[in-house]
């Protein structure tokens, strides 16, 4: 929440860079606790099931969002040409799940 409030109101072409980290640490963290547990991360005798995976879902929808969009723009650019100009548009995951 803060580094979006910075983002808005101070214009730093590093913000990106920070979001990446920032995400690197969460994909780390989640591969960290999924591999300490083990199976019992999602057995529903684990009491923090609803938090695994309600942070599993934030994880990976952020990755997706953030890492394999942008990746897919560029293989589709890289094979088809350019994107049609009415295609470049529109909202971003992380956006709508706001």
């Amino acid at each position: 929440s803060l580094v979006m409030g910075l983002e808005v109101d101070i214009p730093w072409k590093g913000w990106k860079v920070v979001e990446h980290l920032l995400l690197v640490i969460y994909v780390f963290e989640l591969a960290v606790r999924m591999k300490n547990f083990g199976l019992k991360f999602v057995s529903p005798s684990n009491p923090d099931i609803t938090w695994n995976l309600i942070d599993s879902l934030i994880v990976i929808s952020s990755v997706c969002d953030s890492w394999m969009m942008p990746l897919a723009a560029i293989i589709r650019k890289s094979l088809f040409g350019a994107a049609p100009a009415a295609a470049s548009g529109g909202l971003s995951l992380s956006k709508v799940m706001m």
